[in-house]
């Protein structure tokens, strides 16, 4: 008894020390509640619950009753209470009249982005926040938006005003004729915070005034996939339609700066930011988000390779960003993040538009966008041999997704001469005035992947057929896509620090990164969490309910005043798992005073070697650990 004492207090001793020299943020799971897809039928069925079955996508939390609204693409609005936090309880649930997109709570409101199927509009309903009295939520307004998906919504923080974000998904109506709606940010003014009484103001901003600079953008690199384009868009071969700027132009994600006098737009497909004057209602500019050059930066790029194996390659990757956060450090406003990546592929009439081949086919065959046959293959003179061979080469770069439609040969336009991947396998802060890149977080979600849980290194989830299978089983098999694909992001404040948070939507691990205010802005990696057993295969990891939150696709952080507990919690929302799991974010590094009391000479040594590993982690050269 007294040696297991003993090796207590040299592990809290090297704890300690650890977060002496570097106040590590971590998670602590407090509760998840699994939530079902189905809520039963007239025969006395019961919920059904099960993995990958859209149970949930979005949360929305109420500070003031400590609840949480969870849904997702089944339709079910969950009200999820967390007062105690380990203890969360459903309070109720009601069947939406189709999939859930988005959810946001400012006040005693909830909004909720629906989406419409196959064609139809989505719309965009707001209730009043659940009443606890068991009876079905109604909604006191509800409004079209214009196409299928509404993907993206937010109050501002005085709840008077909702943005909804109409991503305009292409695709082929009921008639069987082809349709491109073009992408819109839609404003709704309640002008009162008695939504419920007030006359409601609509404002609609596009893009139709970028159409005219198209080919400018496009030079700056913003993506217009089938750019200037035609197709035949119906069967009776009468339908034309021609793809302009504005139309492919797809709004993904929302985020306010700190006044909410501007709205910066995610557009994922483009690769872009775009600002909106809330003022206005016009989209002010559009901003490239640039590439990553992977000869700076390590990446895994097979899953025929033998296992992990990280290394430089000359080729770049399109940032793509999902979520987007905005936050203010030092007084300056910055924007984070987390760059997913996205592959596009548009079926018009029966024929496939896509803007991606496979390494190994890009040299032989035909350019399936540009519908012009090269016999000499796809790439440009100026690449390299030793390019050329890795890229038929399965265990390099031969089973990258590379994009046919960036890096093209100034020369000859129908060759690519410099790779673009999909996706920046990190996370980036760029600054709001003019979204310049400030900081990346470079290979770290793959390297550190590859330290901390090397099983499950670059695994995912794929589909309801990998039921019977253990998480490792799919070890290394996100690498020919885009790895980890950082999804969810949310930015929060502890103390003086801003706190970055980003969640992995194929790994389901999260990442903590720091920004301690004074500093510049080089956030500085805290851990990394990932929840669930990995050794059970998923369907009996799911019975036992030890899944982990797989896919968390919305990340939420409640400040310790905001807090049911007064601590600071991190909600996730698990869309695989169908989950909704509460965390609290631990500061380990405000326990420094009783940790001095009981260090050793073994701690002191441990002490020394993680605080010159700390200090060559931030000034020294990067490398592969």
């Amino acid at each position: 008894m007294a040696a297991n004492c003993d090796l207590q207090l040299h592990a809290v001793s090297l704890v300690c020390f650890f977060t002496l020299s570097s106040a590590s943020l971590t998670l602590r799971p407090l509760s998840s509640v699994y939530l079902p897809y189905s809520l039963g039928g007239e025969g006395g069925e019961g919920p059904r619950y099960g993995l990958d079955t859209g149970a949930v996508e979005k949360l929305g939390y109420d500070e003031e009753r400590r609840v949480v609204y969870a849904a997702g693409g089944a339709g079910i609005l969950n009200v999820v209470d967390i007062s105690v936090p380990s203890e969360p309880k459903v309070l109720h649930q009601q069947q939406l009249p189709g999939g859930v997109l988005d959810v946001d709570v400012c006040g005693d409101y909830v909004a909720i982005a629906l989406e419409g199927t196959p064609l139809p509009p989505g719309r965009t309903d707001v209730y009043p926040v659940y009443q606890g009295n068991g009876e079905t939520m109604v909604p006191l307004h509800g409004f079209k938006v214009g196409s299928t998906r509404p993907d993206s919504l937010k109050f501002t923080h005085d709840c008077r005003t909702l943005v909804v974000l109409d991503e305009g998904w292409p695709g082929e109506d009921h008639t069987g004729v082809f349709q491109d709606p073009r992408g819109a940010a839609i404003i709704l003014e309640f002008n009162y915070t008695n939504l419920g009484s007030v006359h409601i103001v609509l404002r609609r901003a596009d893009f139709r005034r970028f159409d005219e600079m198209a080919s400018l953008y496009q030079s700056r690199g913003v993506r217009w996939l089938l750019g200037g384009s035609t197709a035949t868009v119906a069967p009776d071969d009468h339908h034309v339609t021609t793809f302009n700027f504005s139309q492919t132009l797809e709004p993904e994600y929302v985020t306010f700066n700190q006044d909410d006098s501007k709205a910066y737009i995610s557009l994922q497909d483009n690769n872009a930011i775009a600002v909106l004057d809330m003022r206005t209602a016009t989209i002010e500019d559009l901003y490239p988000l640039g590439s990553k050059d992977w000869n700076l930066s390590s990446i895994d790029t097979s899953d025929q390779d033998g296992g992990i194996n990280l290394r430089n390659w000359p080729i770049y990757g399109l940032r793509m960003p999902d979520a987007i956060k905005h936050f203010t450090h030092n007084g300056r406003g910055y924007i984070a993040t987390a760059n997913e990546g996205v592959t596009t592929s548009i079926t018009v009439n029966g024929t496939v538009y896509s803007d991606t081949l496979r390494g190994q086919d890009i040299a032989r065959v035909i350019n399936l966008l540009l519908f012009s046959f090269i016999s000499d293959g796809l790439l440009s003179d100026d690449v390299s041999s030793s390019l050329r061979d890795a890229l038929m080469d399965p265990a390099q770069l031969g089973c990258v997704t590379f994009s046919i439609t960036d890096g093209l040969d100034p020369g000859d336009p129908r060759k690519v001469r410099e790779l673009h991947a999909f996706g920046g396998r990190g996370v980036s802060v760029f600054d709001a005035e003019d979204l310049r890149l400030v900081w990346d977080s470079g290979d770290d979600f793959e390297r550190i992947g590859a330290r901390v849980h090397p099983d499950v290194f670059n695994s995912l989830f794929k589909s309801e057929s990998m039921i019977d299978e253990t998480p490792e089983d799919s070890f290394d098999d996100a690498s020919c896509s885009k790895g980890p694909e950082p999804q969810a992001l949310t930015v929060g404040r502890m103390g003086d620090q801003t706190v970055i948070f980003v969640g992995n939507e194929k790994t389901s691990d999260i990442f903590l990164y720091s920004l301690r205010d004074a500093e510049a802005v080089v956030p500085r990696f805290e851990s990394v969490y990932r929840g669930g057993r990995t050794d059970l295969v998923w369907a009996e990891a799911y019975r036992l309910r030890e899944v982990g939150d797989i896919t968390p696709e919305d990340l939420i952080f409640v400040p310790s005043d905001r807090s049911p507990n007064d601590r600071p919690l991190l909600l996730v929302g698990g869309t695989v798992s169908g989950t909704v799991s509460v965390y609290e974010v631990v500061d380990s590094g405000q326990t420094s005073t009783a940790c001095r009391a009981t260090a050793t000479p073994v701690a002191f040594l441990w002490s020394f070697v993680l605080m010159f590993y700390t200090f060559s982690r931030r000034f020294g050269p990067r490398q592969i650990l």
